[in-house]
């Protein structure tokens, strides 16, 4: 039986949100209760996450690990747990 490979999620953020993330302060990413991010958000954790700031090249990266996923129909909100860092690419900004 093959293996199957993990789930990656990728965001795009804002420099400040990214800036947060890559150094460890921001723990949790909030994303709004909708049909787009149920299809796209796994519903178990851990899972890869893979945030980007920008579009062009060398594009500032942090891939982290997310060790839980919860779902608040009360404030329709998706609140991603980040854990450890993975690794940083081009940042800072030169």
């Amino acid at each position: 039986m093959p293996e199957s490979k993990p789930k990656m999620l990728v965001l795009n953020l804002h420099r400040k949100w990214f800036a947060l993330v890559a150094s460890g302060e921001k723990q949790i990413e909030y994303r709004r209760w909708t049909a787009f991010w149920e299809r796209r958000i796994p519903q178990r954790a851990p899972f890869t996450v893979r945030f980007l700031n920008g579009m062009l090249p060398p594009v500032p990266e942090v891939t982290v690990t997310a060790t839980r996923v919860v779902r608040d129909s009360a404030k329709k909100e998706i609140r991603i747990y980040l854990g450890k860092i993975l690794s940083v690419r081009n940042w800072p900004p030169k």
